[in-house]
Formats: structure tokens, C-alpha cells, sequence
């Protein structure tokens, strides 16, 4: 259920034929054998692929995240600028340390995939996820501390002004309830982006 990512894992696009006709799957190749392509998607868990269904399987490059991109984009590039000694996937959720951006279609029931997250980490993680997302109703967090985070885009690079920068320095995530760090990011041309959501369990 839960996938260490390999760090050289390579991003594939893989044509093969399904049971309803041919289909497109794009996504980290985790896996490989004689009888299977193990798949993994940005926002769902792993497919596998029987080898003799496949018609094509091609290298292609990372996905890019500019300041236009999406919310969901946006969370998933700022979770890979933190630093981690351990990542893992569940599904389309991704773990670093203790912590899980909840986006995307887990694989299991959200709650039966918080309490595998919990036993992965060793310990409750904070869950982070967008406002609303299913993740968001989740029984497990219905007595979450929650607080909300802004992330704030500019069109070139700037000072991380103390927030988590991506690698080109032009996004920042900050804690809304921050006033003081909100207006020198405003000030140094960055706005708001989108908001997020960081529910901690008792």
C-alpha cells in the first residue's frame, strides 16, 4: 500500500492496450519484470501493466511547475522543496518524515490510509491538503487543530524571506495568521496564490 520512491525513479509514458481499448498512462516507473510495469501516477496509486499489453513505454521529463500551475501542482512542488530524510506514496498521497500531503485518491479508505501513514511514520503526521478536498472531512480529523497556510507566487526570483522556497525562488508558503511575513512578500512582489489547509490530530 505504502511505496518508498525510488530517488532515480524515471518518468515514463506508457501506451498499452486495456480491456476497453488502448489507453495512456503516464507516470514513475517503480517496477519492471518480464510480466509487469508497475506505474505510478501523480494522483492515484499504482497500475499495473501487464508486459505483453504494452505497446509503448518512453522516457519523458518531469512535470513543470511555473507560478501559473495549478493548487495541486503548486503543494506537490513545495512538499519536494522541504527537506526529508525518508519520502514514500500512498496512492496519490505523498509522505516525507511526518508528514503526508493528502491530494489525489489514496487507494484505501482516507481514514484506513491516515492510520497506515501513522504506523509508516511511527507516529500521528500532520496532514496537509487544500480546501475542499475529501481529506478535508475525513471522520479521523473532524477534532483536528487546524490551521491554514497562504502560498504566494512571483514571476521571478526573490529572497525566500524566511518561508520554504522552491527551487527558482518563487513561491512561498507562509502561515496566514504571519501578518508581518504576508506583507514583505507582498512588498517584495509576490501574491497570493492559493490557500492551503494543515490539520493536526490530538
Amino acid at each position: 500500500m505504502i511505496l518508498e520512491l525510488p530517488a532515480a525513479a524515471r518518468r515514463v509514458s506508457l501506451r498499452w492496450r486495456a480491456d476497453d481499448g488502448v489507453r495512456d498512462l503516464v507516470g514513475h516507473l517503480v517496477a519492471a519484470n518480464d510480466q509487469w510495469y508497475v506505474v505510478l501516477p501523480e494522483d492515484r496509486p499504482a497500475v499495473w501493466v501487464p508486459r505483453d499489453r504494452a505497446e509503448a513505454v518512453r522516457q519523458v521529463p518531469e512535470r513543470t511547475v511555473l507560478p501559473s500551475s495549478t493548487p495541486a501542482d503548486l503543494e506537490r512542488a513545495v512538499e519536494r522543496s522541504r527537506p526529508a530524510l525518508r519520502r514514500a506514496r500512498i496512492g496519490g498521497w505523498r509522505l516525507a518524515d511526518d508528514s503526508v500531503l493528502a491530494l489525489g485518491d489514496p487507494g484505501p479508505a482516507p481514514d484506513d490510509a491516515l492510520d497506515a501513514v501513522d504506523r509508516f511514520a511511527g507516529a500521528r503526521v500532520a496532514v496537509r491538503t487544500l480546501p475542499g478536498a475529501p481529506v478535508a472531512e475525513l471522520t479521523e480529523l473532524a477534532a483536528a487543530r487546524t490551521s491554514v497556510r497562504v502560498v504566494l507566487t512571483a514571476s521571478s526570483p526573490s529572497d525566500p524571506l524566511g518561508g520554504v522556497p522552491l527551487s527558482r525562488g518563487w513561491a512561498l508558503d507562509l502561515a496566514a495568521e504571519d501578518a508581518a511575513a504576508l506583507s514583505a512578500a507582498e512588498a517584495a512582489g509576490f501574491t497570493e496564490h492559493h490557500r492551503a489547509l494543515l490539520m493536526v490530530r490530538d
